[in-house]
């Protein structure tokens, strides 16, 4: 854990549990997992509704896939078709876990001029069901399975222009 942010991730489930089944174990962990790596500055200005519905939505997202592929989603969120909102464009990238993923998405991002406001990433090592949904969650290292979840905000970019980043970032 990078600084003691607990308050703020307590907030932040309480929120998880109001909008899903707060019988999901794995959710929670994935949750605690993935926003304990934010320092307590940077939790404490965020908006803990959005963060919620966007980590419910990154939760879903991840809890059943194919640990092998990368998968790459830029979009828009809007609180009318998503249930939160961002006022940035939100990449998020999930890959097997490779060295420099998270720093090549950022030079990629970079490249195209973009800002990076806020960035969440987190090594996650799995045990997936043959259906590739996830039974267990760790950052244990010694795991045989380990995945990348990134997340990022950065420039509101238009509509129009999210089909080719998520291209760019793909490639």
């Amino acid at each position: 854990m990078i600084g003691d942010n607990s308050a703020q991730i307590s907030i932040l489930l309480d929120r998880v549990r109001q909008r899903t089944d707060p019988d999901d174990p794995l959710l929670e962990e994935f949750v605690r997992l993935w926003w304990s790596r934010i320092p307590e500055e940077d939790l404490l200005p965020r908006d803990a509704g959005n963060d919620s519905a966007a980590s419910i939505e990154c939760w879903q997202a991840f809890r059943t896939r194919d640990p092998d592929a990368t998968e790459v989603h830029v979009s828009n969120p809007s609180a009318a078709r998503d249930g939160w909102h961002s006022r940035y464009t939100v990449v998020r990238v999930i890959t097997p876990d490779m060295p420099f993923v998270t720093d090549s998405v950022l030079m990629a991002l970079s490249h195209d001029g973009l800002v990076t406001h806020h960035l969440g990433n987190v090594v996650l090592s799995t045990e997936r069901d043959g259906d590739g949904t996830v039974q267990a969650l760790s950052t244990d290292r010694s795991w045989p399975t380990r995945e990348v979840f990134i997340y990022a905000e950065i420039d509101r970019l238009p509509d129009a222009e999210l089909a080719d980043l998520e291209h760019r970032l793909e490639t």
